[in-house]
């Protein structure tokens, strides 16, 4: 699977699972603030725990290291991506940890699409 498509599937499974158990603290006065800390621990689990990019899925930042020895040259802001994507941790294969911190950032914002998929399902 192509890391693009794991991140949808991954967004998707999250926001099942937190939608399943969302009864048990949606009626406290504080809900949705459970809600939002439930979402980023598991949101910033997966990301990390998966290596999960959004900037390399999406082709943002080069998969071979650093801008030099992947040749790339065009475009100034898209090497200074990838070189501070690069300085913040970036390995071998291209993850960063400035991506995966997007990346976990985007699952925990996903709540909206990914509910109204649900209640769509769930109504049919």
């Amino acid at each position: 699977m192509e890391m693009l498509q794991i991140i949808i599937v991954v967004s998707i499974v999250m926001w099942y699972i937190i939608d399943r158990f969302k009864p048990l603290w949606e009626d406290w006065q504080y809900g949705k603030y459970v809600t939002i800390a439930v979402s980023a621990a598991f949101a910033f689990a997966l990301a990390f725990g998966y290596r999960l990019d959004l900037m390399t899925a999406l082709g943002v930042v080069p998969t071979g290291g650093t801008v030099i020895e992947s040749g790339m040259v065009g475009g100034a802001a898209i090497e200074g991506v990838a070189a501070i994507s690069n300085a913040a941790g970036g390995s071998a294969a291209g993850n960063s940890v400035l991506g995966t911190v997007l990346t976990a950032l985007t699952l925990m914002g996903g709540s909206s699409a990914v509910s109204e998929l649900i209640t769509r399902i769930k109504t049919d």
